[in-house]
């Protein structure tokens, strides 16, 4: 599947998972739109909690340690 044609994961989430989400990175939502507004936390949260889904004993920092940054917005269906 390419990127152009690769469902925004974040449309997917309920809204207790973006809770989750935004209470473990200690960030909004709202932040991704700051261009100025470092996102790697809020990223490695979204990336995490939809992980969780399939593997619900791992952890933020297991699932932040095993993603690059590129391979976290590719599966959020974030990147370019």
């Amino acid at each position: 599947m390419t990127q152009k044609n690769k469902k925004n994961a974040i449309q997917t989430m309920k809204a207790a998972e973006l809770s989750m989400a935004e209470r473990k990175a200690g960030l909004s939502l709202a932040t991704l739109e700051d261009p100025n507004y470092p996102k790697a936390d809020l990223l490695i949260a979204l990336g995490w909690v939809i992980a969780k889904r399939d593997n619900p004993t791992l952890t933020f920092e297991d699932y932040g340690f095993s993603k690059t940054l590129e391979e976290i917005t590719e599966e959020l269906g974030l990147g370019e």
